[in-house]
């Protein structure tokens, strides 16, 4: 039965002005007698149960056992010690250096939010960025990063470098907002950044979400000076011809591509081929993911044009990214 009800969720639906809509859903399941023998428990188990389908990556169904109690209880804890981190703004930007492929200087760095435990450490970005997309967070915590990272290639402009770039990633979310290009100009003129020292990044799978929807967000982007790179790409299926339908700048080859091609025939492949199709179509190429000397050897023959990887520094606070420049 559940799986019957997420079929018919995942059909497209028609609104009445004829645009089609893509939905889905999450079923918790659970079962009389042995869940519950009232109402109440057996919606309370069925809901925790849903809470772990949405968690194993939605579209999908779970049925209701004991152990899920403790992790549902962990996961809400950790959804409200989120909301007081960003109300507070208890997170951090760290910077992952990007270098040019001739002369491995750096010449950039992509800036990654991290959220620091009271204990020392941090909480991994893939357990808190999709609960805070989830709770409606991640434009709140986007903005501030866009903010933080301007403001801090101003600093290395006027202190070390006046070409260095900082590159941002962008959710779903912030391209679906018309007003979010206002926003990134009014950063910029804060910030005081020219914005072709600014590039945002837009994963694969975010772009294929809704291509059509984020158009005219990248278009404005575009027209007002900042880069636009298109992000994992590699992960995911999808078409450089329909990239090429939005004015994208740069191509970042997925990480998992670049761990593999050494010993995977077809990843080798994928690399060459994305490298060289984006060379012609005006694209530049950055490898994700460099971790040995053997990697960048073999990048470096196929056509890329900036790295980034612990091979040249893994994400660092701004004073580790002031030394290294």
């Amino acid at each position: 039965m559940a799986e019957r009800i997420l079929d018919s969720l995942r059909r497209p639906f028609t609104t009445r002005m004829g645009k089609e809509v893509l939905i889905g859903g999450s079923i918790g399941v659970s079962l009389f007698p042995r869940d519950g023998e009232e109402a109440l428990p057996l919606m309370r188990n069925a809901d925790t149960a849903m809470y772990r389908a949405k968690a194993a990556g939605r579209n999908t169904y779970e049925f209701f056992a004991a152990e899920m109690t403790q992790q549902v209880q962990g996961q809400i804890s950790l959804e409200n010690e989120l909301r007081k981190a960003v109300r507070n703004m208890d997170l951090t930007v760290f910077y992952q250096p990007v270098v040019e492929a001739e002369t491995l200087n750096v010449m950039g760095a992509e800036a990654l939010v991290r959220w620091p435990q009271a204990e020392g450490g941090f909480v991994p970005p893939s357990q808190f960025i999709p609960i805070a997309e989830e709770l409606g967070l991640i434009e709140e915590i986007g903005g501030w990063v866009l903010w933080n990272a301007c403001s801090q290639a101003k600093v290395w402009h006027e202190k070390l470098n006046p070409d260095f770039r900082v590159a941002v990633n962008l959710a779903w979310r912030q391209l679906r907002d018309p007003e979010f290009p206002d926003r990134v100009r009014e950063v910029l003129e804060g910030a005081g950044l020219d914005p072709r020292f600014l590039e945002l990044e837009i994963a694969e799978e975010v772009l294929f979400r809704d291509p059509e929807g984020v158009g005219d967000t990248l278009f404005r982007l575009n027209e007002m000076g900042v880069s636009l790179s298109i992000d994992n790409f590699g992960s995911s299926h999808s078409s450089l011809k329909q990239m090429r339908r939005h004015p994208f700048k740069i191509l970042k080859l997925d990480r998992s591509c670049v761990a593999d091609m050494l010993t995977s025939h077809e990843d080798a492949v994928l690399v060459e081929t994305a490298a060289i199709m984006a060379r012609r179509l005006g694209l530049r190429v950055v490898a994700e993911g460099v971790e040995t000397e053997a990697q960048l050897a073999f990048l470096r023959e196929h056509y890329c044009d900036m790295f980034q990887g612990y091979l040249f520094g893994h994400p660092l606070p701004p004073e580790e990214i002031m030394k290294l420049l």
